[in-house]
């Protein structure tokens, strides 16, 4: 199964995990205000309907970060969704001045929502950086990158 996970660099940590403070509190209070807010309306995995189960008449059907005791983590289903949720000026300040980028993941073990694809790290097969395909070093970018850095 493919599917595109905004992680970073250094220790592959999700954009959106809570409790994370090692960016300090600017950096974090920048992405709650625009980022993160935006992002709410994305359902988390427990409002997301497992699309590969079938639903079973007064059972919730969602997708579950402790399944078969592993550890999941999320991604997006395509490159679509993510030109959708984030503008070019979030995409520059997340990979140029926090250091996240964009992969292309092939899975194998995984749970497919209707909005979201949860995956164990243990499953990838290839991963691939993609993050040049959203920011580039053209001349618009660096205007914008420059303007971002400093904020």
């Amino acid at each position: 199964m493919l599917c595109f996970r905004i992680e970073h660099d250094v220790d592959g940590i999700g954009l959106f995990q809570k409790g994370d403070t090692r960016f300090g509190d600017e950096i974090y209070d920048h992405l709650l205000e625009t980022i993160y807010s935006k992002h709410e309306l994305f359902p988390i995995p427990y409002d997301d309907t497992n699309q590969e189960v079938p639903v079973i008449k007064g059972m919730r059907n969602w997708l579950k970060f402790d399944k078969d005791r592993k550890r999941w983590f999320c991604a997006y289903k395509s490159i679509d969704q993510i030109n959708y949720w984030f503008n070019t000026w979030d995409l520059i300040f997340i990979i140029r001045k926090v250091g996240f980028k964009i992969y292309k993941l092939e899975v194998e073990e995984y749970q497919l929502g209707k909005e979201q694809i949860l995956f164990t790290k243990e499953s990838i097969l290839s991963k691939e950086d993609i993050t040049s395909l959203f920011v580039s070093d053209n001349k618009e970018n660096k205007i914008l990158l420059e303007d971002c850095l400093k904020k």
